[in-house]
């Protein structure tokens, strides 16, 4: 049973500290859907429509006082299907980011919690039987002792518990330590070291271990250019497994080609694991369909490519993201993969009443281990339709395309899926 308690603790903190501040931004809403899908269970073979009702309601809450930031997004959705060919669902959402500043450029904590859905058999398709929730916080202080102008130390500390429903829950436990030097007003180098200590509960099937991330750092900024640079190692000492030795890199270049687009290049080369993968999330809508596609309690070294162009305008953005991954397992070479992915985004604001929204996912997944030897391609074409009818309500329109064509023919299938819904929101 997962620790539901950890999402009141945020919302509460989030409250608490923002009450009475002219700095807080709340937005919320309610919405009721009735939704149709050709194949629900996305099966190749039993193909089942089926009809669901669902009421989704959500929570915003933006916070950027002098001594205090804090972002809160979630959302809780109960789903259910009418014929009972599919499971019930209740899924919840939460990403939750809080900076507290006691003592100006000294002393601050932070509270992180990211809370969704993950596939269970990543070789299956996405149905609603092949989910389970996941749930990361964070918590720890971060500590700055100023020498001068160009020199300072960063201490951070940071306690962690992960929650999955298939026996890799964990508690972790780091420490960082970091070097920041200013050469000019351009240029920043520095020098960083982490040690994380991580505890199963279930110890039989998963090791226990210790890790430690040391690695240079560097980041550049002048006019619209701006770059950040890593290199180092990484080892992992494990109870009852073989140790890793893995190096360490981060490439990122972004150029502010106006004052309305963008364009953003990385590559890195690191170790890593599902609880790490949601961590670091920079958003849950960066994961693929907004849920964490691998789960399990290996690690792998993680080789990854992304180019992002972004472009804003009085009547829309855009967004195109081309992507190049690869996943190397340190135990369970079956889940080796290597992926390469496309996806577009457009947003138009026809009137001040209505926005359409349309977006292009194609996504190439090759496993390549002998013993899977399978190649995936997932189409997925959307077009959202929202119309402002009243002040605080929108009626919603969307329409989901989804077709996988496998090598292996068991795995292929394709859906529809027809929403309409009626919206409450309070802005």
């Amino acid at each position: 049973m997962h620790k539901f308690w950890k999402l009141s603790l945020s919302l509460f903190t989030v409250l608490l500290l923002s009450l009475n501040s002219n700095a807080t931004e709340v937005d919320y809403g309610i919405r009721f859907a009735l939704t149709h899908q050709d194949n629900v269970n996305l099966d190749p073979v039993l193909v089942e429509s089926e009809l669901s009702e669902a009421i989704r309601a959500r929570v915003s809450i933006n916070e950027d006082a002098a001594n205090f930031n804090a972002n809160f997004d979630a959302s809780l959705e109960s789903i259910n299907y009418k014929d009972d060919k599919a499971p019930n669902e209740n899924n919840g959402r939460l990403s939750a980011e809080m900076l507290w500043v006691i003592k100006p450029n000294q002393f601050e904590w932070y509270l992180s919690d990211k809370y969704t859905q993950s596939a269970i058999d990543i070789f299956d398709a996405l149905s609603p039987s092949n989910k389970q929730n996941i749930n990361a916080f964070t918590t720890g202080p971060n500590y700055l002792i100023r020498f001068n102008k160009k020199n300072t130390i960063g201490l951070d500390a940071r306690l962690s518990n992960n929650s999955f429903e298939k026996n890799t829950n964990n508690t972790r436990l780091s420490g960082t330590t970091k070097w920041l030097y200013g050469v000019n007003t351009n240029l920043n180098i520095g020098l960083n070291f982490t040690v994380e200590q991580t505890n199963f509960e279930d110890e039989v099937i998963n090791s226990n271990n210790d890790r430690g991330d040391l690695f240079f750092l560097l980041n550049y900024k002048k006019n619209l250019n701006t770059l950040d640079l890593e290199a180092g190692t990484t080892t992992v000492n494990n109870e009852n497994r073989s140790d890793v030795n893995v190096s360490r890199y981060n490439f990122s270049f972004q150029n502010q080609r106006t004052q309305t687009s963008s364009i953003r290049m990385v590559y890195a080369n690191f170790l890593s694991d599902a609880g790490g993968e949601l961590i670091n999330a920079e958003e849950l809508g960066s994961l693929e369909n907004g849920t964490l596609i691998v789960i399990s309690n290996d690690t792998f070294v993680k080789e990854d490519f992304r180019f992002i162009y972004n472009k804003n305008t009085s009547y829309g953005d855009f967004k195109l993201t081309v992507r190049k991954t690869y996943n190397d397992y340190t135990i369970q070479k079956n889940l080796d993969n290597e992926q390469e992915a496309l996806n577009l985004s457009s947003i138009f604001n026809f009137t001040q009443r209505s926005t359409v929204e349309l977006r292009a996912n194609y996504i190439e997944t090759y496993f390549d281990d002998v013993s899977v030897d399978r190649s995936d391609e997932d189409i997925k074409y959307s077009l959202f339709y929202k119309f402002r009818a009243k002040r605080y309500y929108n009626i919603r329109f969307e329409a989901v395309s989804l077709e996988r064509d496998s090598s292996d023919a068991a795995e292929n299938y394709n859906d529809l899926k027809l929403m309409i819904a009626i919206e409450y929101v309070s802005r």
